[in-house]
């Protein structure tokens, strides 16, 4: 059950996510297999939860962005798919600092966050869950740190926090040069403080989720105290919705699509993607299915450099823009015409890719860059070979790999088996019998 706890004045209301109706009452969830009884051999099926489900449910309070346009509101409500079998869940919404202007003095952001707090304290929650991202907390990554902390010192119950991003800056370095030190001290004090208040806040958590082994390494190498802490639990990889409307673009018979989905962001590397098409078939067409980001300072201008591009090489009637797709309809009726999904990022310390699941949801060839987020559901046996990553900044080359993805070569059979293996391995309930047990073991910790 979901409640709602977003104060009118926060957020906004019209990005509506796919799984879940107006008023937060869930749909059912995309079809697994009876009791999570795997259909591919050697998968394993997801493992029962020892709890009584007579029990009460968890109260949870869920401290993220919430129905905005926004990957993170988006994230959110899927997980809350995966939760709502034992956990009574409260939103309470987040806004984000980038592009947030009411909060500029001090004494905005606390107001804020005091009022936040004072709601969540209120709920009287058995656990509260924090989705993290910096901008979340402030402008700055020392604001933020700051804020962070302060807010897990006040709020009393037990702290759950979702790190979805770690900046390499974090990481301690193997080598520590004396002539940084002479050349920016002020750098190196301010950099020291940074870290010292986000280990602080992370100590006050009584769990710290990441969605890759990369993050989990970086993490426990910079603050090895945190090890005991922290679990990887993936993001969940399910359809982003199970009924399909009417598309908004069709595909013409004898065309091959290659679809990169999500907001249009400079760090997601659709220059790679242009560059590659001229080097493939005049019926491949590529579809850039999403809209601007709405918080993205940067994102009018990658815009712009973006049709710029397509223009120069004379792709218009090969590079296809969508836009924004609001509902989990609609996305979902583009994202079933795709024969091959293409995710080109530039490394920007991401712990997992929301659409990096979803795309591994549609049973096609999925292409990734190497950047470390891609890699999160290819660190198991049955799943390694569930994507295909590459040097993106090689056009030819990527140009080849797409080309040979279309062929039904037998090596692509086994690429499909190992993709329904991740299917199950990391689906809605497979990841929600992880959050299970985890609460259970937070909470066991406080009793």
């Amino acid at each position: 059950m979901i409640q709602n706890n977003v104060p009118n004045s926060v957020g906004s209301s019209h990005n509506t996510f796919p799984l879940l109706v107006p008023g937060g009452v869930p749909l059912p969830s995309p079809s697994s297999p009876p009791n999570n009884q795997s259909s591919i051999q050697g998968a394993p099926a997801v493992a029962p939860v020892s709890r009584n489900r007579t029990e009460p449910k968890f109260k949870l309070s869920l401290i993220t962005p919430w129905k905005q346009e926004c990957g993170n509101a988006e994230y959110a409500e899927r997980l809350c798919v995966a939760l709502e079998p034992f956990s009574d869940i409260t939103p309470f919404d987040l806004r984000n600092f980038a592009d947030d202007f009411e909060l500029r003095s001090r004494a905005s952001v606390r107001e804020y966050f005091d009022n936040l707090i004072q709601r969540i304290e209120k709920q009287d929650a058995d656990i509260v869950h924090l989705q993290h991202e910096y901008c979340f907390f402030g402008r700055s990554i020392q604001r933020s740190n700051r804020e962070f902390l302060r807010f897990v010192q006040q709020v009393k119950k037990p702290i759950v926090v979702t790190l979805h991003t770690w900046l390499d800056r974090n990481t301690t370095p193997t080598k520590f040069k004396l002539s940084r030190i002479f050349k920016n001290p002020l750098d190196i004090i301010r950099s020291s403080a940074q870290k010292r208040n986000l280990y602080k806040a992370l100590c006050l958590c009584d769990s710290i989720v990441v969605h890759t082994h990369d993050t989990f390494t970086l993490l426990v190498s910079t603050f090895p105290k945190l090890r005991p802490k922290v679990r990887i639990i993936q993001i969940p990889i399910a359809p982003v919705e199970t009924q399909v409307t009417s598309p908004s673009v069709f595909k013409t018979p004898g065309d091959k699509w290659i679809l990169l989905p999500g907001f249009v962001s400079p760090y997601k590397g659709h220059r790679y993607a242009v560059e590659a098409l001229e080097n493939l078939p005049s019926h491949v067409k590529l579809i850039i299915a999403g809209g601007r980001h709405p918080k993205d300072r940067g994102a009018p201008r990658y815009w712009m450099e973006l049709l710029k591009d397509v223009e120069e090489k004379g792709l218009q009637s090969r590079v296809i823009f969508t836009g924004f797709l609001p509902t989990g309809a609609e996305q979902a009726a583009i994202l079933k015409q795709a024969d091959l999904f293409l995710l080109p990022y530039d490394e920007v310390g991401q712990s997992g890719s929301a659409v990096l699941a979803d795309s591994l949801a549609y049973d096609r060839p999925v292409i990734t860059s190497r950047a470390r987020s891609m890699f999160a559901y290819r660190m198991s046996q049955d799943t390694v070979y569930s994507s295909t990553s590459t040097d993106v900044t090689d056009a030819v080359g990527l140009a080849s790999i797409i080309a040979n993805a279309f062929e039904d070569a037998p090596d692509n059979k086994e690429v499909a088996r190992q993709r329904k293996a991740a299917q199950l391995r990391y689906s809605l309930d497979a990841v929600g019998a992880a959050y299970e047990r985890l609460y259970m073991e937070v909470r066991s910790k406080r009793a």
